[in-house]
């Protein structure tokens, strides 16, 4: 293992911590640095935790506040996550992809807020979207140049709706891989800004390490212990969706198959999974058993699991390319009932979502 940091390498107390974990992905990286540069504030430090076989080869190209960390052991993306959260100074901290972007406009208000806050986490909706140039949804079709997505009065006004209920179901494990078809709206480490040690509390003495399993749903189970949450309603992060990124991947239903297969999965994320959890990589899986992981849970019970296995099936049907485990599932059942009851919440929040970001929404081409 080869480890190498550029910057300020001295540990110094800092407000908040931008920590931006990457993987073989130095064309965006590349093309973000100047964004980053524009973030450097007296208090607030970046951190670029690069976990690809090669490290960057022009360090000059980073500003003084920017510590730029080279790891090139391989890491699931968990581990990759906790190394970079294990390196930073900040009181607070968020993480942000490296296809994604601070909301410029908000950013200095909240530096403000966080100076006198007693908050545990802060948590902002999402309106604005950024798509790189070969991305697609079904909605729109594929991107032929960089494209930011803006939605108009009525499109926000949906959106925080779906944000409200969304936040509702924050400390609920069983609904909120449900309730919340889009998952940037929630309070989490991931678009959120969160106090590093509540974050960490009860990890320093026993090994584990801050982030298993997805990053997104495991880190809102750890929050939905804190008891202090803050809501803004500013936007604080233009999410970015590149070819290779989650939300991409899904929208081309790469995201399915076994999680047993995942190759950016360790062996220590499969043995934080809950006992009972089918081996399958479709969201609504994964999300529930990273979210129970994360909120200290080593079980499902059989009746989560038979609600998962119906949702499921009304989602996608009766051949769903994936392992739900086995059994039989009935839609007479309390949980069949339940599940239908569910699934018909979320098409109407996903409804409103789409309305929201793509119907009453401007688009501009930003290249």
């Amino acid at each position: 293992m080869c480890k190498s940091s550029w910057g300020l390498r001295f540990n110094v107390s800092k407000l908040l911590s931008i920590i931006v974990p990457s993987k073989n992905r130095q064309e965006l990286l590349m093309a973000m640095i100047n964004h980053y540069n524009c973030l450097c504030r007296e208090g607030v430090e970046i951190i670029i935790y690069d976990n690809s076989s090669l490290p960057v080869q022009d360090l000059s190209i980073f500003g003084g506040g920017i510590r730029y960390i080279h790891d090139s052991e391989q890491l699931s993306v968990g581990a990759n996550f906790s190394k970079a959260i294990d390196s930073a100074n900040g009181e607070f901290l968020t993480i942000i992809g490296d296809d994604d972007e601070i909301c410029l406009k908000n950013y200095d208000k909240l530096l403000l807020q966080l100076k006198d806050t007693n908050f545990d986490a802060i948590s902002a909706p999402i309106f604005d979207i950024k798509f790189w140039r070969g991305t697609s949804t079904k909605f729109t079709g594929v991107f032929t140049e960089d494209t930011l997505i803006s939605p108009n009065f009525i499109g926000k006004s949906l959106i925080r709706i779906v944000f409200l209920v969304s936040s509702l179901f924050r400390s609920r494990m069983s609904s909120f891989w449900i309730m919340a078809p889009d998952l940037w709206a929630h309070p989490k480490a991931y678009f959120g800004i969160v106090r590093k040690k509540c974050l960490i509390q009860g990890l320093e003495n026993n090994g584990e390490r801050a982030v298993y399993l997805s990053p997104d749903a495991y880190l809102m189970g750890r929050m939905s212990r804190f008891d202090n949450i803050k809501i803004l309603t500013e936007q604080l992060f233009i999410p970015g969706t590149s070819q290779s990124s989650t939300s991409h991947l899904s929208n081309q239903r790469s995201h399915i198959g076994l999680i047993s297969e995942q190759k950016h999965f360790d062996i220590n994320d499969l043995k934080k999974l809950p006992k009972n959890v089918p081996d399958s990589f479709l969201p609504e899986v994964i999300w529930a058993a990273s979210y129970a992981a994360g909120a200290g849970k080593d079980t499902l019970s059989k009746y989560r699991v038979r609600l998962i296995g119906n949702y499921l099936r009304l989602k996608y049907g009766k051949n769903i390319p994936a392992s739900l485990g086995g059994g039989v599932w009935s839609y007479f059942s309390s949980s069949g009932m339940l599940a239908f009851t569910y699934f018909a919440l979320n098409r109407f929040m996903v409804l409103l979502t789409v309305l929201g970001r793509y119907v009453f929404s401007k688009k501009t081409r930003l290249t």
